[in-house]
């Protein structure tokens, strides 16, 4: 399986560290899931990569599954044909820092094409309450053992 991974970029962050790491993890237990990161602004990486990056334009024609990582990265998901699964991890609340926004945040939020994942059950209670709508999974700080359960 396919498991692409839409992020602003890799550069030092907690976002491109654990997620790193925790890809690392699964290509490492030599399974069956094949991870890429495609990134919207090409960078160094903070820690070693055990598997590719590429520019996010280049996810265009990619199967399997996509998880966007920002609101930017929910937005180019949703348009990108050939995913057969779609998840947007919130990973930051964007949103209270930019209320201003709302009705963009609110369509990415509340579009049904998107699971949506959170990372703590704190931040799912917050999605919840501000946009109406359930967040189907918790994934903390991109456990690769939790993300695997939820890729079943």
């Amino acid at each position: 399986m396919h498991l692409n991974v839409l992020m602003h970029n890799v550069e030092p962050s907690q976002l491109s560290f654990f997620s790193i790491v925790e890809l690392n993890k699964i290509v490492e237990s030599k399974g069956s899931i094949s991870p890429i990161i495609y990134q919207e602004t090409p960078s160094s990486p903070c820690v070693n990569m055990l598997f590719p990056t590429m520019q996010i334009a280049e996810a265009w024609a990619q199967k399997g599954v996509g998880i966007a990582t920002s609101l930017s990265t929910a937005s180019k998901l949703l348009s990108l044909p050939c995913m057969e699964r779609k998840l947007f991890y919130v990973w930051d609340l964007t949103w209270l820092r930019h209320p201003k926004h709302y009705e963009y945040h609110a369509s990415i939020y509340t579009n049904q094409h998107l699971e949506l994942i959170a990372r703590s059950e704190s931040h799912a209670k917050l999605i919840t309450n501000c946009f109406n709508r359930d967040v189907k999974h918790i994934l903390r700080d991109f456990n690769h053992e939790e993300l695997l359960e939820i890729l079943k």
